[in-house]
This record gives C-alpha cells, sequence and structure tokens, in this order.
C-alpha cells in the first residue's frame, strides 16, 4: 500500500517493500538520508468532531534510547485570496525508548475540530531526526468510530 496522497522529501527517504509486512512504505536510512520530513500530506479538509491520528513508525540501528527518533506532527494551513497561515494543532516527539526497535509501533496524536473551514488543509508529518533508520507504514485517521487509512 502506498500512502496516497503524501509525499516525501527525496533526499530524506524513498518507497520501499518491507518484506515483514508485505507491502510498500516510506523508509529513511540513516546514515544516506538528511534531516527532513520522511512523510507530509495529504492536504486535506476534516469535519467538526473529535480525531485521533495514528502513525505506524518503526526504527532500526537506534542511536541511544534517549535521543529524539523522530517527530510526527498536524499542521493546517489556512489560505484565502490574499495570505496564507500556517498553524501547529499538535506536535509530538518520539524518543527511542518509546519505540520497539524493529517492530512498527503506533503513535497517536488528538486533534479537535471546533467547525469545519473550507480553507483549512490539513497534513499529517513524520520528521525524520537521522538517530535511526525510520520507516513509516502508514497514517490513519478516527472520526467517529470511523477508520481512513491515508
Amino acid at each position: 500500500m502506498t500512502m496516497l496522497g503524501f509525499k516525501r522529501q527525496s533526499d530524506v527517504g524513498y518507497e520501499y517493500y518491507d518484506i515483514t509486512v508485505g507491502e510498500n512504505i516510506y523508509y529513511s536510512p540513516k546514515l544516506t538520508s538528511s534531516k527532513g520530513y520522511l512523510a507530509y500530506g495529504p492536504y486535506i479538509n476534516l469535519p467538526a468532531g473529535n480525531h485521533t491520528i495514528e502513525y505506524l513508525i518503526k526504527a532500526e540501528n537506534i542511536t541511544s534510547f534517549d535521543e529524539i527518533i523522530a517527530t510526527v506532527d498536524i499542521l493546517s494551513t489556512y489560505k484565502d485570496h490574499y495570505t496564507t497561515e500556517h498553524v501547529i494543532d499538535a506536535r509530538k516527539s518520539i524518543y527511542g525508548r518509546d519505540l520497539n526497535e524493529g517492530n512498527y509501533t503506533s503513535i497517536s496524536l488528538e486533534l479537535s475540530i471546533t467547525e469545519e473551514t473550507p480553507s483549512r488543509l490539513i497534513e499529517f508529518r513524520v520528521f525524520q531526526t537521522l538517530n535511526s533508520d525510520l520507516y513509516v507504514k502508514e497514517i490513519n485517521v478516527r472520526t467517529s468510530n470511523n477508520t481512513h487509512i491515508l
């Protein structure tokens, strides 16, 4: 499964077939990559309500369990005819000790939207810090008991 609508920085990582899950994921080796966003997008509108964003990530070759392995966040971009504003809605630093090395781990962020705003585009991002080899399998959005795999 390729994460539809998501992008990656070409110097940060690439699409990779992970035989442990039998599908394509985004992969960034720490020794041959640059710091940056391994996954970002898909620039969508979400309805009003409470949402849980689940990132399935894996780390290998962790440099230190006390260092930040990745940062996940939710970014809203508000656009109108004249201005563009970026707002970080939620952010979480993921340390080596937060992960079970070599296995996909679920990391969640919460997002509450009080009213629908057509000019608000939301993206979900995973930042590679180069303190491990990093894999992103999928990003799920759970809204009112519905799950959407992006």
